[in-house]
């Protein structure tokens, strides 16, 4: 924990907000963790442009997803998390991810009150992106400590209900954790304060 510690204060903020804050990135940005699009180089690419970055871990086995994040650690200062999709998930992974990456997220699945207390046990901040108000809601009730919301335009697997924007809105009106978008906001102007 100590060396995670240390990437988050190496970075100074380009966007303060309540999200940069928690996860100790510079940017408001996060990457999706994509298997086979989300390649070592493009996650520390992100880390190291001050957002966080998003390691993909479904179907990884424990020392690979542990290899993965160790050389990931080693190639970057910036701040890094991992991503699990529920159906998939290896709860060997989870403990693994949760105790070398500051953010474990879970994906496809509805929030689990459980899974939420395992990652944050083991040291990493809990995210859940959700397509849903109530599923935000759902997520915050579970001691999540970010959420990551996902409209209809999203590609690959897709849980949102209701167009990006609006969705968005409504969350972070009702939840009191950071809220981020997951794709397709496209306009800053438009895009609610998170």
């Amino acid at each position: 924990m100590p060396r995670r510690n240390a990437r988050i204060a190496a970075v100074g903020a380009v966007r303060e907000t309540a999200f940069t804050r928690l996860v100790g990135c510079r940017a408001p940005i996060q990457s999706a963790p994509l298997p086979g699009i989300a390649t070592p180089e493009l996650v520390a690419a992100v880390a190291d442009a001050g957002g966080l970055a998003m390691q993909p871990a479904p179907l990884l086995s424990a020392d690979a997803l542990g290899a993965a994040l160790d050389a990931l650690a080693a190639r970057t200062r910036g701040v890094f998390g991992a991503g699990f999709l529920i159906p998939f998930l290896d709860r060997a992974c989870l403990q693994v991810a949760a105790r070398r990456a500051r953010v474990v997220e879970f994906f496809y699945g509805a929030p689990d009150a459980e899974l939420v207390r395992e990652a944050r046990a083991h040291g990493a901040l809990a995210s859940w992106q959700v397509g849903s108000l109530d599923e935000a809601l759902a997520a915050e009730r579970c001691g999540c400590d970010l959420v990551v919301v996902q409209g209809v335009e999203a590609g690959g697997h897709v849980r949102g209900v209701s167009r990006l924007l609006p969705l968005l809105a409504s969350v972070v009106t009702r939840v009191r954790v950071p809220a981020r978008a997951s794709s397709r906001a496209r306009s800053r102007a438009r895009t609610p304060s998170m």
